[in-house]
Order: C-alpha cells, then structure tokens, then sequence
C-alpha cells in the first residue's frame, strides 16, 4: 500500500478527533476489505470518513488503532510502500526490513452515524465557505448561532439548487451566493466545526451538501463529514442585512486594505474621517505611538467621523476579490457595509 496515502488519510480522518478521557474516542477504525481502505473517526459532535481504492483486493482488516501513534509512525517510515496485517489485538506496519506494531482497542468503535433520504441536495463553493470563516466566531465559544453557518437554498426540486451562506458573530456579517426570496427557500444552519473542517479537507472547488431535516452531510472526492443542524433558528438575517443607506465612498479596495493594515499595528480602533474626496484613518496607543493614512476616494455624502474594529474591516475587504467598492454608512451609531453581485459584508461601528 501507498504510505503516503495512508498518512495523507489519517490525517484527514483524524480532524474529527478532540482529546478525550476516552481512548477509544482518539483512535482511527480502519477498515480494509475488497480493495478499498476506509477510515472513520468521530467526536461528539461530527463524524469524519475518508477513503481510498488499493490494488490489493485480498487484505482485509477491520481495527481501531490510536490516530496519532499511526500518523507519527507512516510519517516515519522512509519507503513508500508499507504491508498492513492485524495479528491478534495488534497492527503490524511493515515497511522493507522494518516492522512496527501499534495495539488494536478492543471496546466498541462508535456507531456509524447515517442519515436518511435527504430532503435538500446542493452543491456549494468551499472558496464561499471559506469566505465566510471570519465573520463566525470559533466553535469553542458558548452561543452555537454565532459559530454556525447558515445555509438558504432555493429551488431545491430544480436541477441546479442555488444557494446563499452567511456567519454572523455579533460584531459583523459575512454572505455569498445569490439573493434568496423572502419565501420558497430551505434554511439550513450548520455546525461551524463540521463547515470549517470541510474547507480543510477538501481539495476540490466545490462538496455536496445533503440534509434530511436533522442530519447534514457534506461529501466530495474520497471524503465525508456528517453531523447534526443547529435547531436553533438563525438570527433574523433581514434586520442585519443591506440597511440601504444612500450615502458611501468609493474607494480602491487594496489600497485601503494596505492602510488598514499599517495605520492598526498599534491599535485596532480605526477612526475614519471621510469627506467629500479624502478619506483619513488614524489610530492611537498612548504606549505605542500614532499611526495615520490619507486615500483619495468619492464620497456622496457629508463629512462624518466613524469608529470601525480595524482588524474586522482588514478580514472583511481580504475576503473579496473586487478592484473597488462602495462602502456604505450612515451615522455614528449605524452598521457600515459593502456588497457586489455575490458577496456582502456588514459591520457595527465601535463607540470611541
């Protein structure tokens, strides 16, 4: 067998597995039979499955073996060729004139985790997915809502389901897809561990997305995740959404992200004075120093002061591709935000 698969497997298989006080819960399954290797890991939340196709269609092996013991040992071997055998409550890794075992677990794996006929199918972009990623807060934080992902697909008995994703962490509100309906769509919302970890093992441009009403179960090439939505309902979307202030400036979107940049390596605060065609930003540390920038943009409305989180407008303006935009804003007190055909960024301004 293909060392560098196998590890290239353990790997992927074991981004499900959390330190646990139960060893079985930090173990792989590995199961081998009629020329597929398949392994499976979970935590109380997700379920990983991985896969692949080998010449060999007479190994067979089912064993639960320590994730972290098999990665460190295919990690070493130096051939790229390793024989797997179970022997008793051990797995023997032999790899030219080296053999190396690892003991076998004998309680239960975890079940399986399935799900049942999907009512919703569709294909999402992992770029969006990724997207995203900064607007939704870690998964070790207490509100569930604002670790999630929130999925609205339309037309689900179409050919072709489309669909809109959106985080929101509190502070700030990040969306990609299409505009969805007020009716006639499926509101999804997922677990923000089992959407981050799709991203990371995915190599491909797109996964598919399946959900039975409980169960949400994202799949590609030789990979699949599987865990259960969030029954919370997300935030009320429309109140956060695109307020339709007429007023904004206009401005080259790299070069405010290289200012941003600089003028908040002391401070996070950003202060933004905008005016009718300059846009000033400055920050303070008393212990640090003073940082400030000047950019030439078009601006439509009154002279105002805003009060922004540098560090949450920086992630915003990198997680879109467009030359320039529009960033629209209203009052002191009002959220700032800027869209295209696909994307939409949101943030609340910081009293200061």
């Amino acid at each position: 067998m293909d060392r560098k698969k196998l590890l290239k497997m353990t790997n992927r298989a074991s981004r499900a597995i959390k330190p646990s006080v139960q060893s079985i819960m930090e173990c792989v399954l590995l199961h081998i039979k009629d020329g597929v290797v398949k392994m499976r890991a979970v935590n109380p939340a997700m379920q990983v499955t991985v896969w692949e196709g080998i010449e060999d269609q007479d190994t067979s092996i089912l064993a639960a073996v320590n994730a972290a013991n098999l990665k460190e040992i295919l990690g070493r071997l130096p051939s790229d060729e390793v024989t797997l055998s179970k022997v008793g409550d051990n797995l023997f890794i032999k790899s030219g004139s080296i053999t190396l075992s690892i003991p076998c677990r004998n309680e239960p794996f975890p079940k399986e985790m399935d799900m049942k006929k999907p009512k919703v199918k569709a294909t999402i972009s992992s770029g969006d997915v990724e997207a995203c990623s900064h607007a939704a807060l870690s998964k070790t934080m207490v509100n569930d809502k604002m670790s999630s992902y929130c999925l609205e697909i339309i037309n689900v008995n179409g050919n072709n389901p489309s669909y809109r994703i959106t985080t929101v962490d509190g502070h700030r509100l990040a969306s990609r897809g299409i505009k969805v309906p007020k009716v006639g769509f499926t509101e999804i919302v997922a677990p923000g561990e089992l959407m981050a970890e799709a991203v990371k093992i995915s190599e491909e441009d797109t996964f598919e997305i399946s959900f039975d009403g409980e169960t949400i179960k994202v799949e590609g090439t030789g990979y699949s995740l599987i865990g259960k939505a969030q029954f919370n309902r997300f935030f009320n979307l429309d109140q956060i959404r695109d307020p339709g202030f007429d007023t904004y400036f206009e401005a080259d979107r790299t070069r405010l992200l290289e200012a941003l940049k600089v003028v908040t390596y002391f401070d996070k605060l950003a202060v933004l004075n905008i005016s009718k065609d300059i846009l000033k930003i400055r920050s303070r540390d008393a212990a640090k120093g003073d940082s400030q920038a000047e950019l030439e943009i078009i601006s439509n409305g009154p002279a105002i002061e805003l009060g922004v989180n540098g560090n949450f407008f920086v992630a915003a303006l990198e997680s879109v591709d467009a030359e320039t935009l529009n960033i629209h804003y209203s009052s002191k007190e009002a959220p700032i935000y800027f869209k295209g055909e696909n994307f939409e960024e949101v943030m609340m301004p910081v009293r200061y």
